[in-house]
């Protein structure tokens, strides 16, 4: 009895001293969010400066549009970015004269251009990376 009693003691005090060391290490290397990482991919944008966005209060999928938004106007993301929380998306897009369909997140995966001009050879096309392998019922 005494002596399962010292092994569960032991094994406690080894999981103990284990999962402090694993918790250091994540202190040490934070990891960073795929879906950010992703679209600074697929932008061309630093992670970095994808988290500084989304860190002043833009969802991923606004600066994906944002990115396409300004990649077809010429005007700043940042810009671009502050002129849709004043005054909304639709209204942005009627302002510019652009049609507000195909221009968010899902058109950046697909590799597509906001301009209307198809895919972009230059862009990964297919799912993410973080998606994981296609299932069979996929198919």
């Amino acid at each position: 009895m005494i002596r399962k009693s010292i092994l569960a003691l032991a094994a406690l005090a080894l999981l103990a001293a284990g999962s402090t060391g694993v918790a250091r290490a994540q202190e040490e290397t934070p990891q960073q969010n795929p879906v950010a990482a992703y679209l600074a991919g697929l932008t061309g944008m630093s992670y970095e400066e994808v988290v500084a966005l989304q860190k002043d209060g833009n969802g991923l999928g606004n600066i994906g549009r944002a990115y396409l938004f300004s990649e077809a106007t010429g005007i700043p993301l940042e810009e671009v970015l502050a002129q849709a929380k004043e005054i909304g998306w639709g209204n942005l897009y009627k302002e510019h004269g652009l049609h507000p369909g195909g221009n968010g997140l899902g058109s950046l995966v697909r590799g597509q251009i906001g301009n209307g001009n198809g895919p972009d050879p230059d862009k990964p096309t297919g799912p993410p990376p973080w998606a994981g392998p296609k299932n069979d019922s996929d198919e």
